[in-house]
């Protein structure tokens, strides 16, 4: 499996996270690439990151990870938009 790690997506004052341009070209990217699914793993105190994976349609998935930063796991099916 190919993987990003590190990403961290921070919200600007105005609640806009501004990674927002960064996550779609990383799905985009994978979509592409013909990866057919994007998992991510983020711990439970970070609310507003498992808010923003929600809102985006990624569903929560059994933990892929023995990372202790990992508490929680997440994945979404990549569309390839022409």
């Amino acid at each position: 499996m190919d993987a990003v790690t590190g990403e961290q997506l921070l919200a600007r004052e105005d609640g806009v996270p501004s990674g927002c341009g960064l996550w779609t070209r990383l799905e985009s990217g994978a979509a592409r690439a013909g990866c057919a699914t994007v998992r991510l793993g983020t711990h439970c105190a970070l609310t507003e990151a498992i808010a923003l994976y929600r809102r985006s349609g990624y569903r929560e998935i059994p933990n892929y990870s023995d990372s202790p930063y990992n508490q929680l796991a997440f994945e979404k099916k990549t569309t390839l938009k022409q």
